[in-house]
């Protein structure tokens, strides 16, 4: 093709260029607009699955409070117990609120504690605070318990089957292993909370092994 013919295909060169920009353009606002109604799908499923993680969160909240009620009603009849002097029900109630706690409250806790972990994973300040508002309470809890269930006084109401009650580190280590977690996010201080928590419980091995 000589200039001359170049020159007169212009026009058509031109109408077929504006023609394919036309086309590239609907094409990329189509996919735009797909692409954007597909992550609007996405986000209202991810909020929703939200929701209901958090409902969750709020009904493991709510049970551990129901164990954490019942434990009390039942240190409140045993000391009562205690001031009556009813050896008996010193017993009873002594054995009762050690597997209460055991048996209910930590399982209730490890539940709460471990959806917390999932849903808080990045964000270092809600975990401090489910740190603060949960978890040392519920580990301070269980060191004052065993406190009071090992009292001579208690034990020698309770009678002479009345044996030391000891915890099982793997009943806490759900607990334990949220504060290493959050140590590594820099918060130092909580390795010595940590380990009073650790010494507390009777886990001396444990605090050789986390320090």
């Amino acid at each position: 093709m000589n200039w001359d013919e170049f020159v007169e295909q212009l026009p058509f060169y031109a109408l077929s260029f504006a023609g394919l920009l036309a086309l590239v353009a609907v094409s990329w606002f189509w996919a735009r607009s797909r692409f954007m109604g597909e992550l609007a799908k996405y986000q209202t499923e991810i909020a929703k699955l939200q929701l209901g993680r958090n409902d969750q969160l709020f009904a493991l909240e709510d049970a551990c409070k129901a164990k954490n009620e019942r434990i009390r009603l039942i240190l409140k009849d045993l000391k009562k117990q205690l001031r009556e002097k009813n050896g008996e029900m010193v017993r009873a109630r002594r054995n009762e609120l050690s597997n209460v706690f055991v048996l209910d409250y930590c399982p209730a806790m490890q539940a709460y504690c471990r959806l917390a972990q999932e849903i808080f994973e990045l964000d270092r300040e809600k975990r401090q605070q489910f740190i603060e508002n949960h978890l040392n309470p519920f580990l301070q809890l269980a060191g004052d318990l065993l406190q009071v269930l090992n009292q001579k006084k208690l034990t020698d109401m309770a009678g002479p089957g009345a044996l030391p009650i000891r915890y099982q580190y793997m009943d806490f280590d759900f607990a334990f292993d949220f504060l290493r977690a959050q140590i590594r996010f820099q918060d130092f201080d909580l390795k010595q909370v940590r380990k009073a928590h650790l010494e507390r419980l009777g886990f001396e091995r444990a605090v050789k092994i986390h320090n």
